[in-house]
Parts: structure tokens; C-alpha cells; sequence
């Protein structure tokens, strides 16, 4: 069974290609959102296993978008993964940030390394 990825990012652009790239792994089934307001909805209705947050959207960042919907019972579980254009490629390392329980990846990082820290993400939690 393909895993659901919501991906929120207000370039349209991008959100295209993110989809196109990652539906075609065959892995993934991809909804996408331009308005950071709509991602609680729609996380609702599509019932993600991950979301992909832009960092920095108009109305709302990204972090206070997070604080919101891990406010919601219905939605606290699911896990993020933050996508950012303020990180150079060279630190491309995941990172964490916003409370120290989300990892950020900058947008340029290369696709085959986004999938693996996507499955990473999406790896059950192995007992300590």
C-alpha cells in the first residue's frame, strides 16, 4: 500500500514537481496544498502518514502551522518533515527545529536523500 505525503508550499511550482517526483517512485500517493490555512483540513479528510511543511508561507509559518495541528487530537501523530529554502545544500544534514522534535531539510537537497529521509520518517519506532 502506497504511504499518503501531504506536501503544503505556496510555490505551485514546486508542489508540481515534488508530486510528480514522488508519485512516480510508485511508493506515495501525494496531495498537495498552496495555502498553509487549508493543510488541517485536508490533512483531516487525506489522513497523511507524513506531511511535508514549508518553513515559510505567507499568513502562517510553518512552525505555527505544526504548533496548530499538533494542538489537534486528531492530527498529533503525524509526523513532519520541514522543508526550507533557508538552509544551503551543504547543510543539508537533517536537522532538528521547531521544539526539537521535527527535522528540516533544505528544498534543493537531492531527490534520492529526500526519499531516504522520507522513509526514515515513515520508519516504525524501534524500541530502545
Amino acid at each position: 500500500m502506497r504511504k499518503r505525503i501531504l506536501v503544503a508550499d505556496d510555490e505551485l511550482d514546486y508542489l508540481h514537481v515534488i508530486k510528480v517526483m514522488l508519485e512516480g517512485t510508485g511508493q506515495y500517493q501525494v496531495r498537495t496544498v498552496n495555502y498553509a490555512m487549508q493543510v488541517p483540513d485536508v490533512a483531516r479528510d487525506f489522513k497523511p502518514d507524513l506531511i511535508l511543511l514549508d518553513c515559510m508561507m505567507p499568513a502562517v509559518d510553518g512552525g505555527e502551522l505544526a504548533g496548530r495541528i499538533q494542538a489537534d487530537p486528531a492530527l498529533k501523530d503525524i509526523p513532519f518533515l520541514f522543508l526550507t529554502c533557508t538552509v544551503s545544500k551543504v547543510e543539508s544534514t537533517p536537522s532538528k527545529c521547531y521544539s526539537g522534535v521535527q527535522t528540516y531539510v533544505p528544498k534543493n537537497i537531492e531527490f534520492e536523500q529526500l526519499v531516504q529521509v522520507i522513509e526514515s520518517k515513515l520508519a516504525p519506532a524501534q524500541p530502545q
